[in-house]
């Protein structure tokens, strides 16, 4: 999910675009839910085109959406929320890594905040967990963790070797007749073909993790981002000495990944990445609670009608936004003006979200507030580039 596509869904516009968004239930004994979610939805939305004088196009929009709710294999395969967006052109449905607050939207534009936060706001790292008999690599997000595949990195050892099990006796001598020559009676001793086999599985390991690091190196190349090893202490020296990656993190996890779950995981490497990956947040916010307690500064606003019209003259640099937060009402581009109501209704969209899409077309950051951040700054806060 790129910026891009969320700025081409922006720049659709026209009455009607329904937003959906619902919480997805994934334990196969509460799926059944799911459906049920979505065709309260649609009723909702079917309700609010009515009120609208656009009952006549209900059904061509939302029959194909209707129609999912008998799809049992689609419900019980989601994720932790879903987006259906609806207009003239179609349907689209969106699986969300991440919690989304249950709402169906009929307007102009798509509601796109729900998308941004978890796609756009939030930076991500790199994990990449190793033992001899499972090799995975993941894209880590606050909200999620994905497997991506590498090239050229071997999935296990025993793949590696090109065989299931190391065959001991493949390529060495032994004199197990009797003779001592050295060693102790009736322990077999190699030589002449080279080293034992315990020296060669040593070998053999060394040479299957230099081929981890140097896929994960081609692929990773210079993008930046933090990587996290788990895997055992031993395993982990030899990667750490092997990749010549930038963003490979003086900490990791010291943990043999196959005794941990993808939730385990995902915590405990968000928690090593997160200070770096978050940096341009913490930046930011520093220097917005800065401008705004020096009363002589520009450059930080924190009235929605400021923050409309810099975002309409695209001068918004970064955007904080309390989650939970809304907005709703419309602005007046020739006033530049913005009135704010206590409930949606025709024609009224919400104006953090109208705030967001813009500062993210004008290539600006889009951040989530919550706590004792949202409870000082507001529902919104924005930095200006002049």
């Amino acid at each position: 999910m790129k910026r891009d596509w969320i700025r081409d869904l922006a720049e659709r516009t026209g009455f009607p675009k329904i937003s959906i968004y619902l919480p997805m239930e994934m334990r196969s004994a509460e799926t059944l839910q799911n459906p049920t979610r979505l065709k309260n939805a649609l009723a909702e939305a079917r309700r609010k085109l009515q009120e609208a004088e656009e009952g006549s196009d209900a059904d061509a929009l939302l029959g194909p959406a209707e129609e999912r709710l008998e799809d049992f294999d689609f419900w019980q395969n989601q994720d932790q929320s879903l987006a259906v967006l609806i207009d003239e052109s179609g349907t689209q449905w969106i699986k969300l890594p991440g919690e989304v607050e249950e709402l169906s939207l009929v307007g102009e534009r798509f509601y796109l905040r729900p998308l941004i936060r978890i796609f756009s706001s939030a930076g991500h790292g790199y994990l990449l967990c190793v033992t001899r008999d499972d090799v995975q690599f993941y894209k880590v997000r606050k909200h999620d963790l994905r497997p991506v595949d590498v090239p050229n990195m071997p999935k296990s050892l025993a793949k590696f070797r090109g065989m299931t099990e190391f065959d001991g006796n493949v390529g060495f001598h032994s004199n197990a007749s009797g003779g001592q020559q050295g060693g102790s009676a009736g322990v077999p001793q190699y030589h002449s073909l080279g080293p034992s086999p315990e020296d060669y599985n040593e070998v053999e390991l060394d040479e299957f993790l230099g081929q981890i690091a140097k896929a994960v190196d081609h692929k990773l190349g210079g993008a930046g981002a933090p990587l996290v090893i788990a895997a055992e202490p031993r395993t982990l020296g030899h990667l750490q000495n092997k990749l010549h990656y930038k963003g490979a993190s003086e900490e990791n996890l010291k943990v043999d990944p196959a005794s941990k779950s993808e939730p385990q995981l995902h915590q405990a490497s968000w928690s090593l990445m997160q200070p770096e990956v978050e940096g341009d947040r913490r930046d930011a916010l520093e220097r917005l609670k800065a401008r705004l307690k020096d009363k002589s500064s520009d450059g930080a606003l924190r009235d929605i009608n400021e923050i409309a019209r810099a975002s309409i003259e695209g001068r918004l640099e970064a955007v904080f936004i309390a989650r939970s937060a809304h907005l709703w009402g419309t602005y007046n581009s020739d006033e530049h003006a913005v009135h704010v109501v206590e409930e949606p209704g025709p024609g009224q969209s919400d104006l953090i979200d109208f705030v967001a899409v813009r500062a993210l077309q004008a290539g600006g950051s889009i951040y989530s507030m919550e706590g004792e951040t949202a409870e000082s700054l507001g529902p919104v806060a924005a930095l200006t580039r002049y």
